[in-house]
């Protein structure tokens, strides 16, 4: 599902973007095709993919890192807002 697999942000296709987007969770009283929030509940605007410069800006990031064994598949994947904390 990624075209690189080596770099360090994955570029992923749209649709993959867009199925990962719907299994992240609603943001109440917001659009949830603009809207989501992370498992966190930091808010993700859909508009902001990438964008560091934005505190709604996200990403798509690994359940299980591919180098533990995880795969592309939809399941391993989730959306996080970039500046999403790593415990």
């Amino acid at each position: 599902m990624t075209e690189n697999s080596t770099r360090k942000e994955q570029v992923f296709s749209n649709k993959v973007k867009k199925m990962v987007w719907q299994k992240a969770p609603e943001l109440i009283g917001h659009p949830p095709e603009i809207w989501r929030k992370d498992e966190n509940s930091k808010p993700m605007n859909w508009d902001e993919y990438l964008n560091p410069k934005c505190n709604n800006g996200w990403k798509i990031t690994y359940i299980k890192p591919l180098e533990e064994g995880g795969t592309d598949d939809i399941s391993n994947l989730r959306a996080v807002n970039l500046h999403h904390q790593s415990n």
